[in-house]
Formats: structure tokens, sequence, C-alpha cells
């Protein structure tokens, strides 16, 4: 798996993650709202989900990344280097550091999908435009995992260092 391969599958994912709930969203609102707003049990539902999706996002990911460098680490492989041609085993480390971010794009997107969805659905049954703010919000935090190539070289060097960190680089 190569870099632009990796950013063109992660950003069409996290497009598509936020289409679907700008479409729902936009047939929601099309429904229309309820006349008399109330800020009832699914409207807090979606709040509470929303808080639980983002600290899960970053205790999930921080797990599957350290998990991941760790077994890099403990594999002993060469990461970025690339002197050694195609076949090398930076290769292989590097394919698994692409694809633990490629999880963890993922996973973050998930996890305030998930709360979006229950948001809009508050607002079709409550009418509270908090709900409908709230769901606003999560896709904002879609968007924002939204992965550029520096981006991208910036996590792959850090964790590339804390694989050497960990002693797994071989000479």
């Amino acid at each position: 798996m190569n870099e632009n391969n990796a950013l063109l599958t992660m950003r069409i994912i996290v497009v598509s993650l936020a289409l679907g709930i700008l479409v729902f969203g936009g047939v929601v609102v099309a429904m229309g709202g309820r006349e008399e707003a109330e800020i009832g049990w699914l409207t807090i539902a979606g709040m509470v989900f929303a808080v639980a999706g983002v600290v899960a996002g970053f205790v999930a990911t921080r797990a599957v990344v350290g998990s991941c460098c760790r077994a890099i680490a403990a594999d002993g492989g060469r990461v970025g280097d690339r002197s050694r041609g195609p076949s090398s085993d930076s290769d292989d480390a590097d394919s698994r550091l692409l694809a633990s971010f490629q999880t963890v794009t993922v996973l973050r997107c998930a996890f305030l999908e998930g709360p979006a969805f229950v948001c809009l659905v508050a607002y079709m049954r409550e009418g509270s435009p908090l709900s409908l703010g709230i769901a606003f919000l999560m896709v904002i935090g879609i968007l924002s995992h939204f992965p550029r190539a520096e981006s991208l070289r910036a996590w792959l060097e850090s964790r590339r260092r804390e694989i050497r960190d960990l002693g797994g680089i071989r000479s």
C-alpha cells in the first residue's frame, strides 16, 4: 500500500461518512421539526453519545496505534528505510503504519457518526435545535479528519520515532 492510495481511500471514506449524515440531515430538516421544540431524552442521549464518541475516539485510537507500533518494534522491522528495495521490511512496516492510520481515521469518524444520527433522530422526534447543532458539530468533527499528505507524512514520521524509541529499528 502506498501513501497516495491510502490517502485517496481515507478521503473517500471521510467524505462519504459526512455526506451520509448531511443527506439524512437534509431529509430530516425538510420534513420539518415539531412546532413545540423540547429537549427530551433523545437529545440528552445524543449529547451523551457525542461526548462519549469524542472520548472513545481518542482512547480507542491510541490503543490501536500503540499496539501497531509495539508489534512493529517487536518484529524489529525497518521503518522508513527504503534503500533495500520494494520488498524490504521497511515497506512492510510502512504498510502496517498506513493501515493503522486508516483504521484510526475510520474509528474516529465512526465514533462521531453514530451520535450525529442519534441527534438527527432526536431533532426529528423532539424538534430541538440543540440536537441539530450537535449533529452539525459531529459532521465538522468528521470532516476535520480529512487527511492531507503533509499530515499523513508527519503522522508516519512520528510513529517511526515511536518505534525507534521502542527499540524496533535494526541497523
